[in-house]
């Protein structure tokens, strides 16, 4: 599917979900069950039938996080033009389109990179990256996970969560259950109050 059609979908979604349904096919559909005289033949068919007239809207959502942002800087679509379309800001935001809150100004974790090189002089992650991630992502997280998705230090992590936590935009959920030796990694999750 083009990047035009999950957009498309996507706001099509947003506004009537039901304009989704094809419904002369669900109609042919109706018509087949109801002539078909085999039990099996007829489970199939309203299985089809149940599933064409459910959009797969989650889903379709999801595409157009993955797909907005490059979409619409290469088309130069503004934010506020998807918000016109029905676009919910908080998909907006997942998607990379808007900023964060940022309750009390700039992040104090944006105000302060870190990490631009490794010492071998690989680039290297900062909290700014740590951040967007966390935002983007917006699922329950561990430090060790947040390290190996965004290739920051630990150091680096921890510091941009810390600042999260004091800010109220990252909660501690508790401990991840592991089953492995030693200590178990704490869970945070992102929360725009």
């Amino acid at each position: 599917m083009s990047n035009d059609e999950i957009i498309r979908q996507y706001l099509i979604a947003q506004k009537n979900p039901d304009e989704l349904i094809d419904k002369r096919v669900v109609e042919d559909l109706r018509d087949q069950h109801d002539a078909s005289d085999d039990p099996i033949e007829r489970v199939k068919i309203a299985s089809e039938i149940e599933r064409l007239s459910n959009p797969p809207v989650a889903a379709i959502r999801q595409e157009f996080i993955a797909n907005a942002q490059s979409w619409a800087h290469e088309h130069n679509v503004t934010v506020n033009a998807l918000i016109e379309e029905g676009a919910d800001e908080d998909d907006l935001l997942a998607a990379g389109l808007i900023p964060g809150p940022a309750p009390k100004g700039e992040s104090k974790a944006a105000s302060k990179p870190k990490g631009d090189e490794s010492s071998n002089g690989a680039k290297r992650g900062t909290q700014e990256d740590v951040i967007q991630h966390i935002k983007r992502t917006r699922k329950p997280f561990t430090a060790p996970q947040i390290v190996k998705a965004t290739k920051v230090s630990r150091s680096t992590a921890a510091a941009a969560i810390n600042a999260l936590l004091e800010e109220g935009l990252v909660k501690d959920t508790g401990e991840e259950e592991s089953g492995k030796r030693g200590r178990a990694a704490k869970v945070y999750i992102y929360d725009r109050g």
